[in-house]
């Protein structure tokens, strides 16, 4: 079950150890639970560190770190198979796998210092975003072999929010207009733009195993709706709420702030390059 936490940081390589105020000893968040019950998350040490954990069972397993002082899981496949993100020996956040009786391994990044895993299908297809310089970053699929950048739209920037069995992955992408926009990638047909609902940003956030894809889009008077993809059509969601007038305004706050925590804040870095909404 795929778990879209807007409190969960998205971080690269370039946020150091030492970047963010320390979080209170014993402070846990849980970022993704599979069918087996098994909940993965970090919890902070009793130093201020915030540590990748998996919950299994009613025990508490601390999944270590890449050399680093920190770690977080993201997500957790049917399989057990966990992803996150690591600081290295040299404090470079990097993407990295657990397997149960192998441990964590370091995904590799696409050139750049570092790398984030954000997602993994059930047949362990791993998905997230990596450093391609000091600047920039690209989404990624990881086959358990090779790390392989899906590019952009035209811009600068991208990065992954989802992945299915069969390996289709989608998230957001900056086009050559400085847009942050939807994306479908495909092995076969490569990186393919969605519509928007009549605005100019949009961002995909899940995809089932049917190609079904679900996320948040700007209309044309700017604001954040939900949508579904199906492959041919855009359904606006937020169109079909049955707005009740006494509560329109509460309904209204509640939309907004609900259409700002689904669709993804873009990664940042040390240089601040961001996609425009």
């Amino acid at each position: 079950m795929k778990m879209l936490v807007a409190a969960v940081p998205l971080l690269l390589s370039l946020h150091h150890a030492d970047a963010r105020p320390p979080a209170p000893a014993g402070e846990t968040a849980i970022n993704d639970v599979n069918a087996a019950g098994d909940m993965v998350g970090e919890n902070v040490d009793a130093g201020g560190n915030r540590r990748a954990m998996l919950s299994r069972q009613g025990k508490m397993i601390a999944l270590g770190t890449l050399g680093g002082a920190e770690s977080y899981a993201t997500a957790i496949n049917d399989a057990g198979t966990v992803i996150g993100a690591a600081l290295d020996e040299a404090n470079a956040w990097r993407a990295f796998l657990y397997e149960p009786g192998r441990g964590m391994r370091d995904l590799g990044t696409l050139g750049g210092r570092g790398s984030s895993a954000t997602a993994i299908g059930s047949t362990g297809i791993v998905a997230g975003y990596a450093d391609v310089n000091e600047r920039d970053y690209h989404a990624f699929v990881h086959d358990g072999t090779r790390m392989r950048d899906l590019g952009t739209l035209g811009g600068r920037t991208s990065y992954a929010t989802d992945v299915n069995a069969s390996g289709t992955v989608v998230g957001a992408a900056q086009n050559a207009a400085g847009h942050r926009r939807a994306f479908v990638w495909r092995a076969d047909t490569g990186l393919t733009e969605l519509p928007t609902l009549g605005g100019k940003a949009g961002v995909a956030t899940a995809v089932n195993d049917r190609g079904v894809v679900v996320g948040a889009s700007t209309t044309a008077k700017g604001y954040w709706h939900a949508f579904m993809y199906d492959g041919k059509r855009m359904v606006d969601l937020g169109a079909q709420v049955p707005w009740v007038t006494p509560m329109r305004r509460a309904s209204a706050a509640t939309a907004r702030c609900w259409a700002r925590c689904v669709r993804v804040s873009p990664p940042s870095t040390i240089s601040s390059t961001s996609m425009a909404a």
